[in-house]
């Protein structure tokens, strides 16, 4: 602190006139006056905030997720406007499970600096929206052994994709897994084993053969069994049975061959057939000449 005295001395003056004496006496005055020192500050200078955001995609497909990134420095609370919630992290990361629209994403930081403010934009691609086409169904259908004795044995194994369910015709058991594998035992013959299986996109049929070295006599005819209906279609009892019609012929798409037969029956020969597979199917025939659907389509091979 500095002090500043100012001292007026003593002054003793006689002042005459003509008239009368006056004597003025003027004592010194001390004065003291003080003043606080001046405090000098170093001026330090302030850095603005900085601001880097970020995201791992830009254009977003349905159902499609991408992560925001931001780093700030000089800032000490960072805010989030727009298409997202608040953030206060300076450095910190939002994880954008989809979006429906084209979205903006704001960011304010503030310091003592100032604040800035970045944006950024992902944009929604709708074209992927479109594309409701499903996947056709795939499928593998194999056997262990190809070629075997008479009465021999093997394993038929499958694996399909874009399927829901499978089922096997033609000489072994149904099956309903996408993948799997089945022992069959006793093959007498050579035998065609088929299986389709069916998606979202449509059915696949896929078949092997598992010839036998040393085959039974050749077979020229194929014996059918069915168990007679005994309902109608809409669950009512049957009572006006006139017949089946079996359809047969080489290709499982084509069954262009017809007997017709009569209704007490339950099994049928067809003999007299040439070498090769050869399928089959019935149908119930009422006296009012309705026929039903079709039953499932069997196979045989014939050598």
């Amino acid at each position: 602190m500095n002090i500043s005295i100012l001292l007026i001395s003593k002054l003793n003056k006689s002042l005459r006139s003509s008239h009368s004496l006056l004597s003025v006496k003027l004592y010194s005055v001390l004065a003291i006056i003080l003043f606080a020192a001046p405090h000098i500050v170093t001026a330090t200078e302030v850095s603005s905030p900085q601001l880097t955001l970020t995201s791992d995609l830009s254009t977003l497909v349905k159902d499609q997720g991408t992560r925001i990134r931001w780093r700030a420095s000089d800032a000490t609370s960072c805010t989030a406007v727009g298409g997202w919630t608040s953030r206060t992290g300076t450095t910190d990361n939002h994880w954008v499970s989809s979006i429906n629209q084209t979205t903006t994403y704001q960011l304010t930081c503030t310091g003592e600096g100032g604040s800035v403010t970045k944006s950024i934009t992902l944009r929604r691609d709708n074209d992927d929206d479109n594309q409701t086409e499903e996947l056709a169904p795939q499928l593998t259908l194999t056997s262990d052994s190809s070629l075997i004795e008479a009465n021999g044995s093997t394993t038929i194994r499958w694996q399909s994709t874009n399927a829901n369910q499978c089922s096997a015709q033609n000489n072994w058991s149904s099956k309903t897994d996408v993948i799997g594998k089945q022992y069959i035992n006793t093959i007498e013959e050579t035998t065609l084993f088929t299986m389709t299986c069916i998606g979202d996109g449509g059915s696949v049929i896929e078949s092997v053969l598992v010839t036998v070295d040393n085959p039974s006599p050749a077979v020229t005819s194929v014996e059918l069994n069915w168990v007679a209906p005994a309902t109608n279609q809409d669950g009512s009892q049957l009572n006006d049975l006139a017949s089946y019609r079996i359809y047969y012929g080489t290709s499982q798409t084509n069954l262009n061959n017809v007997i017709e037969i009569d209704a007490g029956l339950t099994s049928y020969i067809i003999e007299d057939l040439p070498a090769g597979t050869h399928y089959f199917s019935i149908s119930a025939m009422d006296l009012n000449g309705n026929e039903s659907t079709r039953s499932n389509v069997a196979a045989k091979v014939v050598n």
